[in-house]
């Protein structure tokens, strides 16, 4: 039983091998980041939309989103945004509440520098348990 119970141990290792999570603070990372905690409360602003990479940068729909550093990963040879415990391929459709702000002035949020942000140089700071899409 022991030797059943740590072969699959080992298999479930080495299965998590096979799909390295880039550090968000990789200066390399297409992911805009920041520090938030869920208990601190959120803006009321919903962000819904296609995720797309393109130069460097992980947008939703147009818009420079900035997740959570304790909930989010990167996967970089498979462009696998996980988040909230799942993973969303480029091309998937999320949703998510929070709000913008102005990134200049913004404090803690790192933007990699292919990002392009929008004319009010704002960036869209994700404040959700998830990204699955609002069913409602």
């Amino acid at each position: 039983m022991k030797r059943v119970l740590a072969g699959m141990i080992m298999l479930a290792l080495a299965g998590c091998a096979g799909y390295p999570h880039q550090d968000l603070d990789a200066s390399d990372s297409p992911v805009a980041r920041y520090d938030w905690n869920p208990r601190d409360g959120g803006m009321a602003a919903l962000l819904e939309g296609e995720l797309r990479l393109e130069d460097g940068c992980l947008y939703v729909d147009d818009a420079v989103a900035a997740f959570p550093r304790s909930q989010t990963g990167w996967d970089a040879r498979s462009s696998y945004l996980t988040y909230g415990g799942a993973t969303y391929a480029i091309g998937d459709t999320v949703s998510a509440g929070g709000g913008f702000v102005d990134a200049t002035t913004a404090t803690g949020v790192t933007i990699p520098d292919g990002c392009v942000l929008n004319e009010w140089d704002e960036v869209f700071l994700v404040q959700d348990e998830d990204l699955e899409p609002y069913a409602g």
